[in-house]
């Protein structure tokens, strides 16, 4: 697959770049690190910067929230790519879940907490160089052609490769979007795309996110439309999802500092559930359910959710994925739902 030699020259020297795709579009960007990437200090300065924007799920630990910026190359996607064939070894670490598991739904029986989100990182074994990262990005654009795909890396963060379907915000002028995305299940599920058929848990859990969002806007502006929830198709899996558009003067970061962490990736309350997942759940998520994308690019924003998403590391990768819990949740379903998001990230290598 031949590609810009400047694009396989940065990525193999390990310099910072940012290279991301929209959703159901087939033009790649790459933001090619030409500019020291620059921490960002508070979200309140977004609206004065340019680039493409990193944050982790906490900015209390070690992470940085990270604008990645450079000159902006595109490329329209190989209409028919030979894709890398990865030989892997997904590690099984079952018993530490299970040990979250117990210690989540304790904090759910015992307290105020309605919902909490536990998240894993198994290490999948593998031999890779640099640029076959390139690879693996291209390969997730042709079988997510719905999701916000993405491939960065910095010397402060590492290489992480995204594959979301989940956007936190959109914006241009002060028109803006977002969405509740939330409940899983498989599409091979029979009556899937009829959103009555839905089990009660999944539907309480969509509720709770669409609440929460449609409560922020109010407060930061003026809904103008929304639509759903209707089931959303990812891969092999199948979401609910309401879509907002509203619109608001507020600044963008003031917009985020209240959307993020969401109850999708935390939990509700918000803050109970936030201090849970620091405590007591034993991975360190890092970038996973933080967020990225785009910002003031040509004038537009979009920023997603980082879900589907893997660490490139020495010897392989870390790959994440979570589900959020009730009081009512199944330790053997939510191990599940976790093994098929999971499985989205191994169809890349495959």
């Amino acid at each position: 697959m031949k590609l810009d030699k400047d694009i396989e020259n940065i990525i193999s020297q390990g310099k910072d770049f940012a290279l991301y795709r929209l959703p159901l579009q087939t033009t790649c960007h790459f933001i090619d690190g030409q500019k020291p990437t620059k921490e960002v200090q508070s979200l309140s300065r977004l609206c004065d910067i340019e680039g493409f924007l990193i944050s982790p799920f906490s900015t209390d630990g070690c992470e940085k929230t990270l604008l990645i910026r450079g000159n902006n190359l595109c490329f329209e996607l190989p209409t028919n790519g030979d894709y890398l064939h990865i030989d892997y070894h997904l590690n099984n670490e079952k018993s530490s879940y299970t040990e979250d598991f117990e210690r989540f739904s304790s904090a759910l029986r015992d307290g105020d907490l309605k919902k909490i989100v536990l998240a894993r990182k198994p290490f999948i074994q593998i031999d890779y160089n640099a640029n076959e990262t390139l690879h693996f990005f291209l390969k997730a654009c042709n079988l997510y052609p719905r999701n916000f795909v993405t491939l960065w890396h910095t010397s402060l963060s590492g290489t992480w490769l995204v594959a979301t379907p989940e956007l936190l915000l959109e914006q241009e002028g002060n028109t803006f979007r977002t969405m509740a995305l939330a409940g899983t299940r498989s599409i091979h599920e029979k009556d899937v795309v009829d959103v009555e058929s839905w089990d009660a848990k999944n539907r309480h859990e969509q509720q709770m996110v669409a609440d929460y969002i449609s409560g922020i806007l109010n407060d930061k502006g003026t809904i103008v439309e929304s639509a759903g929830p209707y089931p959303s198709q990812s891969g092999e899996l199948m979401h609910l999802r309401t879509d907002y558009t509203f619109n608001s003067t507020s600044p963008v970061g003031d917009i985020l500092s209240s959307l993020h962490p969401t109850p999708a990736v935390c939990g509700f309350p918000k803050q109970i559930a936030y201090d849970k997942i620091v405590s007591l759940e034993s991975i360190d998520r890092e970038y996973y359910a933080g967020f990225c994308g785009p910002l003031n690019i040509n004038k537009r924003s979009g920023l997603y959710v980082t879900l589907r998403c893997m660490k490139f590391v020495q010897g392989g990768a870390y790959a994440y994925a979570g589900g959020g819990l009730l009081k009512e949740s199944n330790a053997s379903e939510e191990w599940t739902e976790t093994c098929r998001k999971i499985e989205t990230l191994l169809k890349i290598l495959e």
